[in-house]
């Protein structure tokens, strides 16, 4: 399947791993395939992309987390407790795409996974997602602000630490160049 610039909720990508990682325990990590849960304006506008990983082990143990779909042709399983968050760049060749009816499963598993309750939040999301849209809000930009906002702050801190600590270099400077001055005058007071 050809990948367009797109990501859309539902899509099975084949997921990179990062450079010198590597899952710890029970943790799946990528260099599989993987499902994408986040919502379409966040994939295109966000820094991130939500994916549950797919596994096609028949030996994986049954749980009211595991949700079978195709993929690519062939059964799956999306792990709805391996929640995670990628950069679109590990999104690699586009696999396929779930039907309605898994993602729908899909979401309710997901609600139970992390202990929300749909019904509750269903507008909210609804509701920030369509503000998001109709603003054309660039997720990004927002993250990228909090960001500079962070930066801004370290570097202020940084720089009063800094002139602190010339005050104190110029304090023992001035102390030590005492000290060789009363030497001195000691020296010559015994010379004479």
């Amino acid at each position: 399947m050809q990948r367009d610039d797109r990501i859309k909720r539902g899509q099975i990508y084949f997921v990179s791993a990062p450079d010198g990682s590597t899952p710890v325990g029970c943790e799946i990590w990528s260099d599989r395939p993987g499902l994408v849960v986040s919502n379409d304006v966040t994939n295109n506008t966000g820094g991130a992309i939500i994916i549950v990983y797919l596994s096609t082990s028949l030996k994986k143990r049954s749980s009211p987390l595991h949700v079978p779909v195709m993929s690519g042709g062939r059964p799956a399983t999306a792990l709805c407790e391996q929640l995670h968050s990628v950069d679109p760049s590990r999104l690699q060749n586009l696999i396929g795409t779930v039907t309605d009816k898994e993602l729908a499963t899909i979401d309710k598993t997901l609600c139970m996974s992390l202990g929300i309750d749909q019904q509750t939040y269903r507008g909210t999301f609804r509701k920030w997602a369509n503000y998001i849209q109709e603003y054309h809000l660039e997720v990004n930009e927002e993250q990228e602000s909090i960001r500079s906002a962070a930066v801004d702050k370290a570097i202020a801190t940084l720089q009063r630490q800094i002139s602190i600590l010339e005050k104190e270099r110029d304090g023992y400077r001035k102390l030590a160049e005492a000290k060789d001055e009363m030497l001195s005058g000691v020296r010559m007071e015994q010379i004479l």
